[in-house]
């Protein structure tokens, strides 16, 4: 949304359009009343079914498929978690963030910080770290929507966005055992295994991920205004597809709002 000559957050008192306390944070009833809850299930199974693939179970373009979809459902619980709204219990909250954060190779810590940062530095160069997706070359775009995986990790060993040193190490230490199974995988001549279960899912993931949530809803990247820096692209279709980040304007104005009442 371009940004017109009167500034939208002149007329409107974001007060006055706040939503009830009954849209904001996890659901207070039973455990099965959480859609996010629900959520964390299908990524475990989707994830699980995945790597049956080691024992012969499934072919190797369905694990493929059921990887990336899982590391994709994932997202959003880890989501929901760096928000704090997966969970009312917080140590539930962040216990459901933890396993998809690492199929995506980053602690929940790690996405929490740079995340943070997205919002409160919105299409905002060398801030917000979401913006190397849309950066140029345009032919280079495929390898752009990957940017998380490197962008993160230079703001946050780089910049020195860390909140705690333990956090810091929590990070370094997943990274080297990370590379080191990669490698050991290799060397034991398990690359085709490793790139059905592990890498070509988590690329196609990333990169659908950087597209539905990071590159669509901040399009075309001329404000860092609070109104203006994120759309809403209403529809039945993209709110199935998107899993409510359609509306990721909604997001951005309160991230108190849960995924599934956008």
């Amino acid at each position: 949304m371009a940004t017109d000559s009167v500034s939208i957050s002149n007329t409107i008192n974001p007060a006055t359009i706040r939503p009830s306390a009954s849209h904001r944070g996890a659901p207070a009833g039973p455990v099965w009343a959480n859609p996010t809850v629900w959520m964390f299930a299908a990524f475990l199974v989707t994830f699980a079914a995945s790597l049956s693939y080691l024992w012969g179970v499934v072919p190797a373009w369905a694990a493929i498929g059921l990887g990336a979809f899982a590391r994709y459902l994932g997202f959003t619980v880890m989501h929901e978690a760096s928000h704090r709204v997966a969970h009312r219990n917080r140590r539930v909250n962040d216990f459901l963030g933890w396993p998809p954060g690492l199929a995506l190779t980053v602690t929940l810590n790690v996405f929490r910080t740079c995340h943070t940062k997205h919002h409160t530095h919105t299409n905002q160069p060398d801030i917000d770290p979401d913006l190397d997706v849309a950066r140029s070359p345009r032919w280079l775009r495929p390898l752009w929507l990957l940017a998380p995986l490197w962008s993160y990790r230079a703001g946050y060993f780089g910049k020195g966005w860390a909140k705690t040193r333990s956090h810091w190490w929590m990070q370094v230490v997943f990274d080297v055992t990370m590379l080191i199974a990669v490698l050991a995988a290799v060397v034991m001549g398990y690359t085709v295994e490793l790139l059905v279960v592990f890498v070509v899912p988590l690329l196609l993931a990333l990169a659908f991920l950087s597209l539905a949530f990071d590159l669509i809803p901040h399009l075309p990247y001329d404000s860092t205004e609070r109104f203006y820096d994120t759309r809403a692209l209403p529809g039945r279709t993209l709110n199935v597809l998107f899993l409510g980040q359609n509306y990721h304007l909604v997001h951005h104005l309160w991230n108190s709002v849960p995924w599934y009442k956008y």
